[in-house]
């Protein structure tokens, strides 16, 4: 009875599990085998593995989705090589499709299994570069994944056990770049809500908050199952079965783009053996919604790529992320819900003006594309740099901590720029007065109408007093004092609050003078 209601049970899952998949097909599935697909976060590159016939060896192939569907996949030859040493699987593509992660034992490495990393330059995969200790041993790893902003590798270090199946066992590390791009800090465990003894094939997604993992452990369907981790309030979640993917088969390699609403994966066929297909994940189960910008970074005279840097503050935290523009002045981000972000782009170069904004995703409740380039002016008089970040406490012209960094900003750009003045001004959305004092109306205006000389002298009589909400002189002035608070000179700086202008509302602007 027991076997029985085993078989049922597993039949039931089979057929939840078919209802929800969708085989992809023509032209990325086709007669042989297709397998192991790994999506950029935008949804549009994927790379997989094919096989026409058992006549071929296996072809990494790469193919991009258009307005009309998936283009005809093509040979990736980067991966392609005369002696094929990527092993099954063992790649990924990052999130802003620039690199390629992967897993090889060709000549050059440090050990039997390392990872190594190709990079793209404009349209040009550069040559492949192992990642050398600390990352790689001299025994295995494999199975790498970076984070959405390249600074963060997931990977496996195998330890020589296997499942009943012959599948390799290992431990899922996580390794943080060290500034500068070149090298890698020691490997670090993930704690044993992950690792419960054989793991393998990580993949972090877009939100950079969701960990993907297949394992093998007590209460799976089969060999290697799908499961879930969420890494919050400082530390991983227990995992979970992703049940809408799990077979009592072997279940690895999902692939989920910054939508994060629908799994990309590999379904072995009765009739046809592998192909590609996809599910809608469980609203449970979906990372966190995202906002992806892309654009170019540019410079204002010539519409040229510039090289910039693109800088991130997390304003709950206060952590922030410094993220390089790619060399043709492409950024891709991938910014998550649940905070306020102050974000600003920076040339590399001296002489250029910066841009900043803020993104406040508390309540962002879906995915968003934001398209948009920047272009950076030259520093030149009459340049105007929007202080879009800068926050006064209520009903105040006392500065508040969330403006710091964008403060500090100013702070650097004047000190770089030291032969620049440069003048503060304070715009509001709209100014009300009154005779009566009011709640928001604290600042006073006095009107000296008349006066009286007698022999003790004149006297003015204060006949009327005005009641306003127009700050802005004193916020301009709290601004201009925090910039000569950190070095700057009060000769370079001036200041001047315009009340308000419904062009320039609730604005504060650096305008640089001669």
């Amino acid at each position: 009875m027991k076997n029985i209601f085993t078989l049922i049970l597993l039949s039931l899952i089979s057929i939840s599990t078919f209802a929800q998949r969708v085989v992809l097909g023509p032209p990325l599935n086709t007669t042989g085998a297709e397998y192991n697909p790994s999506l950029s976060g935008d949804g549009k590159t994927m790379i997989f593995t094919s096989k026409v016939s058992n006549m071929y060896d296996p072809e990494f192939m790469v193919s991009y989705k258009t307005s009309s569907g998936w283009s005809r996949p093509e040979v990736l030859p980067v991966l392609n090589t005369k002696i094929k040493t990527v092993f099954t699987g063992d790649y990924t593509l990052s999130h802003d499709g620039t690199i390629i992660v992967f897993a090889t034992s060709k000549y050059g490495g440090v050990g039997a299994k390392d990872i190594w990393m190709i990079e793209k330059k404009g349209n040009a995969w550069q040559a492949s570069v192992n990642l050398a200790k600390p990352i790689n041993t001299i025994g295995d790893e494999g199975d790498p994944c970076l984070s959405p902003d390249n600074k963060l590798l997931y990977f496996v270090r195998y330890d020589g056990t296997k499942t009943a199946g012959g599948l390799a066992c290992g431990k899922i590390y996580v390794s943080e770049r060290i500034a500068g791009n070149v090298s890698w800090k020691e490997p670090v465990a993930l704690p044993s809500s992950i690792n419960a003894g054989c793991e393998s094939n990580p993949r972090i997604l877009a939100d950079g908050k969701t960990l993907l993992f297949s394992s093998k452990r007590t209460g799976g369907l089969g060999e290697f199952d799908q499961y879930i981790s969420k890494f919050t309030n400082g530390s991983w979640s227990s995992a979970k079965p992703m049940t809408f993917l799990n077979t009592p088969k072997d279940d690895r390699y999902v692939s989920v783009s910054a939508q994060g609403n629908t799994a990309f994966y590999t379904v072995t066929q009765e009739k046809s053996g592998q192909d590609l297909a996809m599910s809608t994940i469980p609203a449970e189960l979906q990372p966190d919604k995202v906002l992806y910008w892309k654009g170019v970074v540019k410079d204002a005279a010539t519409k040229q790529p510039i090289s910039a840097r693109i800088m991130i503050t997390d304003k709950k935290t206060n952590k922030l992320n410094t993220i390089q523009a790619n060399s043709d002045g492409s950024f891709n981000l991938f910014i998550p819900q649940g905070d306020s972000y102050d974000v600003a782009i920076q040339s590399n170069e001296k002489g250029k003006v910066y841009y900043s904004t803020l993104f406040e995703l508390e309540t962002l409740d879906k995915y968003t594309e934001l398209d948009k380039s920047i272009e950076l002016k030259a520093v030149a008089p009459t340049s105007t740099i929007d202080l879009t970040n800068i926050r006064f406490e209520t009903g105040s012209a006392k500065l508040t901590s969330f403006s710091t960094p964008e403060l500090n900003r100013a702070v650097a750009f004047l000190k770089e720029n030291a032969a620049v003045k440069a003048e503060i001004g304070v715009y509001t959305d709209k100014v009300m007065e009154d005779s009566v004092q009011a709640p928001d109306l604290t600042e006073i205006e006095i009107d000296t109408l008349s006066s009286e000389t007698d022999s003790l002298g004149t006297i003015a009589y204060d006949i009327e007093k005005t009641y306003h909400n127009d700050r802005t002189p004193k916020q301009a002035k709290a601004i201009a004092d925090y910039l000569m608070s950190k070095g700057i000179p009060a000769s370079r700086i001036s200041y001047k609050g315009y009340g308000a202008d419904a062009l320039a509302s609730k604005r504060v602007v650096l305008v640089l003078k001669p």
